[in-house]
């Protein structure tokens, strides 16, 4: 198997469940088929695959001339013992909505409506302060593992909001979540699920716990780790539900190679960005247009995605008859100082270490200010993968970020569009 730059890429290989050989070094798995027999040969690799090569009697240092004739069937992908993951078991459209009232005593408006089953909250001047709306859920949620929300975003930006179950000892319970139907980041150290809602937008959200819990309790854009900005808004909140069951068994966030992760990309209503979701969110058109200063991305959470791996691959799309330039981060949870105590002020939050591309020029990772930049010619489709660590200082992953034609320092008027897609987030030994 090889990749895009036509490097082999196997990392094990067995003929009829008996492991042969694999050389690490030049590349290549090697079996030995009998006249007349059959072979089943399997080949484990590691990154994404491009080319499928075969060479026969033409790689050993035998100088006599070969002759043969051999037939190929059954070529089969599959991911390392993966089972399909279960289909949600919570059918939610058969559950009635509970009644509910959400108190705050801090920097939130609440308006429980007057059905019992809805409520807005509005609120502005909010930082991360963790400041939240709460209530008790004990009764109502008793012998239940799932909670569902749905949350329309009535303000003019995107919303960051993190939701806790709660114990009685006030302790986040939450195991894992999806923001309609697609998983999102649950911190299972410090605690809560983590939903961007873009501006007049509605999610499902759900949030898989384990324990009794006791609480939930919403921090609206009061959770954004490193935030320093106040922050307003208007959230709608309705189809408060519970119920017993799994939302998915052997999750498999990673898709096989060749399909695309989901990932939802958001931006600020003033971004320049017009954002424009493909199906299933496996693919987005970002459209810009601005000037190339204003270093504003567009933003999607992957948290999940990115735990355990080390590359990051994606494919951009130039649509326009000139160039553009293209940036992406892998960001971490922390912001770093680079500046190695010369006063520079410099720091990133970026896990990016190198990448590679299929085409492109002036390919770029900056280790000082963070990210990988790339530009494409007019029209041109590339393919970048990016090697991270989430060992660094900047911590776990928790964003991809995308720039196009955003960064740069330059004053001139941009009008863009990139089509991304085929994301995919591998751990290349």
């Amino acid at each position: 198997m090889q990749d895009a730059q036509n490097k082999a890429i196997n990392a094990a290989a067995s003929q009829d469940g008996e492991k042969v050989n694999t050389d690490l070094v030049y590349g290549g798995s090697f079996f030995t088929i009998e006249a007349g027999k059959t072979a089943v040969c399997e080949v484990k690799y590691a990154g994404v695959a491009a080319t499928l090569q075969l060479m026969l009697d033409s790689s050993t240092n035998n100088e006599n001339k070969s002759s043969g004739n051999v037939t190929v069937s059954g070529l089969k992908f599959a991911g390392e013992g993966a089972e399909p993951p279960k289909q949600e078991t919570v059918q939610w459209s058969q559950i009635e909505d509970q009644a509910f009232a959400f108190t705050s005593t801090d920097k939130y408006t609440v308006a429980n409506g007057a059905d019992g089953k809805s409520a807005d909250v509005t609120y502005e001047g909010v930082t991360t302060d963790y400041s939240n709306v709460e209530m008790n859920i004990a009764t109502m949620a008793a012998a239940k593992n799932m909670l569902h929300l749905t949350v329309k975003n009535n303000g003019e930006k995107s919303v960051n909001l993190r939701v806790n179950v709660q114990n009685a000892a006030n302790e986040a319970i939450n195991k894992s979540a999806t923001q309609n139907g697609a998983t999102v980041r649950t911190d299972l150290e410090y605690g809560g699920s983590y939903f961007d809602i873009p501006a007049g937008q509605e999610a499902e959200c759900v949030v898989e716990f384990e324990g009794a819990a006791n609480a939930l309790q919403l921090m609206i854009d009061s959770a954004i780790y490193g935030n320093t900005e106040t922050m307003s808004g208007n959230l709608h909140l309705s189809g408060l539900k519970f119920a017993s069951g799994e939302e998915a068994e052997n999750p498999t966030p990673t898709p096989p190679v060749g399909q695309s992760a989901a990932l939802t990309f958001t931006t600020e209503a003033d971004s320049g960005y017009t954002v424009t979701a493909g199906e299933g969110n496996t693919s987005a058109t970002l459209a810009y247009v601005g000037k190339g200063n204003t270093y504003k991305p567009v933003t999607a959470a992957c948290a999940e995605l990115a735990k355990g791996n080390n590359t990051f691959t994606i494919t951009i799309k130039n649509n326009k008859a000139t160039p553009v330039t293209v940036r992406v981060d892998v960001q971490g949870t922390t912001r770093v100082d680079t500046s190695n105590g010369d006063g520079s002020g410099s720091g990133t939050d970026c896990t990016n270490l190198s990448a590679t591309c299929t085409g492109g020029s002036g390919l770029y990772t900056d280790l000082i200010w963070g990210g990988t930049k790339v530009t494409l010619a007019a029209n041109e489709e590339v393919t970048l993968t990016i090697t991270y660590d989430e060992t660094m200082d900047q911590g776990a992953v928790k964003n991809v970020l995308i720039f196009v034609d955003s960064m740069g320092g330059d004053e001139n008027d941009h009008d863009a569009s990139v089509t991304v897609s085929q994301f995919a987030f591998l751990n290349k030994q």
